[in-house]
């Protein structure tokens, strides 16, 4: 008889977040919104802003990330000009902080140009 292999705890964390991903691109419209973009990175889920600059190709940089609290909870923090992330005071489920991003955070997402 074989032993039966069990999967690590970070593949179900991955299949969790990428779950969680997809769910936020739907909550976000991002279909609808070709300047953002969900990525999945180290744990995290990081939407992205195109920023577009005079005379330069449009990039993406970073706008927000959420972690992963436990029971389907994330916290919000907010990329700062240094490029550091700063925890905000918000967490909750996805649909709570989308409501919080697209109106307390809005200008985070927002096209500068």
């Amino acid at each position: 008889m074989t032993a039966k292999r069990n999967r690590p705890a970070s593949d179900f964390q991955d299949e969790a977040l990428r779950s969680a991903k997809q769910r936020l691109e739907s909550l976000l419209k991002i279909r609808e919104k070709r300047s953002l973009q969900v990525r999945h990175e180290r744990g995290h889920l990081v939407v992205y802003r195109k920023e577009r600059f005079p005379g330069q190709r449009p990039e993406w940089v970073r706008a927000l990330r959420l972690t992963p609290l436990g029971a389907a909870r994330y916290g919000l923090s907010v990329c700062s000009t240094a490029d550091r992330w700063e925890r905000t005071p918000f967490s909750g489920e996805l649909s709570e902080l989308v409501q919080i991003m697209t109106t307390v955070l809005g200008h985070f997402l927002a096209d500068p140009w």
